[in-house]
């Protein structure tokens, strides 16, 4: 992106063995969340109700809880037939590769759903293996985020030099 605001995907179709349900986006590393339906009760039948667990509850519930690496479990769902397709893991990996290295440097402000408010910060390092993005706050925390699940507002395109300086300034850090 050159600039302007980038929404959080919609819910993505997601499967775990016999398990269906949606990755809601917006979650930070370690608080994915997917919303399933499941019966009420035996004694119901066709009455769902629906339920939102972390990622890694649904790869439980999905017979994969022994892996405990729920981006390798979950399957995207695909169409047509809504059978599962390549691991949440790659197709995140491949989503995080659209903006990867050349978004470090860049001010951006990231939008957080519970406080309904952008914070901003800079990208400060990106991780080729999960498509994850390393972002260095603008009050001094920092995070490490898939930013394709996330509402980002991206600040222009940073002038030459502005890459080394922020790795300049991480690896002071560090």
């Amino acid at each position: 992106p050159t600039g302007g605001i980038v929404y959080a995907m919609p819910p993505i179709p997601v499967g775990c063995g016999g398990m269906r349900g949606v990755l809601l986006p917006g979650g930070k590393r370690g608080e994915e969340l997917v919303r399933y339906a499941a019966p009420r009760h035996p004694s119901t039948p066709g009455t769902a109700a629906e339920f939102t667990v972390p990622a890694t509850e649904f790869e439980r519930l999905g017979g994969k809880g022994t892996a405990k690496k729920w981006r390798q479990s979950l399957r995207l769902i695909t169409l047509p037939g809504f059978r599962q397709g390549e691991t949440m893991g790659k197709w995140l990996r491949t989503l995080g590769n659209l903006t990867g290295d050349s978004s470090i440097g860049r001010h951006i402000e990231i939008f957080w759903p519970s406080d309904n408010i952008f914070y901003g910060g800079t990208v400060a390092a990106y991780k080729g293996e999960t498509g994850e993005h390393e972002v260095y706050y603008d009050d001094g925390g920092k995070e490490v985020l898939q930013l394709s699940m996330q509402t980002v507002r991206w600040g222009p395109v940073p002038q030459p030099g502005a890459r080394e300086k922020v790795e300049a300034e991480v690896a002071a850090v560090a």
